[in-house]
């Protein structure tokens, strides 16, 4: 699966913009001389303000040097700890 034209175009421009940050950085003459060129990067998708939740963990133990010990973590952080289900699982979103 490739990704959109226009999701490759807005990584190219990033990676531009970056090897030119990199450089201005490095060569203090050359931001001096293209001062007024220089933009800032732009925002393609843009995290929303909000309130970060912290939730301590509880001593765990668990060996999690095998994929099943880490899945076993990963069990109990979600359904154990933060107490979450299918459908609190879909509406919290990325952790």
């Amino acid at each position: 699966m490739l990704p959109a034209l226009q999701q490759v175009k807005d990584i190219e421009e990033t990676q531009l913009w970056h090897t030119e940050d990199i450089l201005f950085d490095a060569f203090l003459d050359l931001c001096k001389r293209f001062k007024d060129q220089i933009h800032p990067p732009r925002d393609i998708l843009p995290i929303p303000a909000h309130k970060t939740e912290q939730y301590p963990l509880p001593a765990m133990h668990i060996d999690e040097s095998s994929l099943k010990g880490t899945l076993k973590v990963l069990d109990n952080i979600i359904t154990k700890t933060l107490r979450l289900s299918g459908e609190g699982l879909e509406k919290h979103g990325v952790f």
